[in-house]
């Protein structure tokens, strides 16, 4: 990893999201400043190829397979952070649906799920990481 201008070191961080483009630079900047990094994904392929790039450049980064929407799993996965980790200093939401279809040819299902994810889903996440 490279030099950076400021420390993270011995913070505990979670990244949502698919962690490519913006999410993996993301995690690859907090690892270098020192982070141990917490990779969210659903993909455990995803998961664990983020986690390896990011060790083999020297950082420290762990997965966390996670549905974001799921309440309950939500839940379990923050006690699981407490009880290993100890804490959780820092929340990175970066995870996010699109769907660039016209407002004619979305069925109602749709436009929930992009609120669960997009809206609720963060919300749920950074109420869970304040306490």
């Amino acid at each position: 990893m490279t030099q950076t201008t400021f420390s993270l070191k011995n913070k505990i961080v979670l990244v949502t999201g698919k962690n490519r483009g913006l999410g993996l630079e993301t995690v690859k900047a907090l690892a270098n400043a020192g982070a141990f990094v917490l990779v969210n994904a659903q993909s455990l392929e995803t998961l664990k190829s983020v986690v390896v790039a990011v060790n083999s450049l020297g950082g420290k980064a762990a997965p966390l397979q996670l549905d974001i929407t799921d309440k309950a799993a939500v839940e379990k996965a923050f006690i699981e952070i407490k009880d290993k980790y100890g804490r959780l200093d820092i929340l990175v939401n970066n995870v996010g649906m699109r769907d660039r279809r016209q407002l004619f040819e979305f069925e109602l299902n749709a436009v929930r799920q992009l609120i669960e994810t997009n809206l609720i889903a963060p919300f749920n996440l950074s109420r869970k990481a304040v306490h």
